[in-house]
C-alpha cells in the first residue's frame, strides 16, 4: 500500500495514491510490490504516482486537485 491516499474524486479518477521516495543521497529503490501496487491502482481507476521528494509530491497533489 502506498504512503498517502487522498479519497477525493477528480479528473475521472476515484482518488489519488502517492508513494513517497526520498531524493538522493537518502533515496531507496522502489520495490516490485510498490510498483505492482501503483499499476494495480491505475488499473482500478485511481491516479497513482511515485514521487521523489516533497516538491514532486506537492506538484502531483496540486495538479490532481485542480478543478477541470
Amino acid at each position: 500500500m502506498s504512503d498517502l491516499f487522498l479519497p477525493v474524486s477528480r479528473q475521472g479518477y476515484h482518488g489519488l495514491w502517492i508513494e513517497f521516495k526520498a531524493t538522493p543521497p537518502d533515496d531507496a529503490a522502489v520495490t516490485d510490490s510498490q510498483k505492482n501496487w501503483l499499476k494495480e491502482m491505475l488499473a482500478q481507476g485511481y491516479q497513482a504516482a511515485l514521487c521523489k521528494g516533497v516538491d514532486e509530491a506537492m506538484q502531483v497533489f496540486q495538479d490532481y486537485i485542480k478543478e477541470e
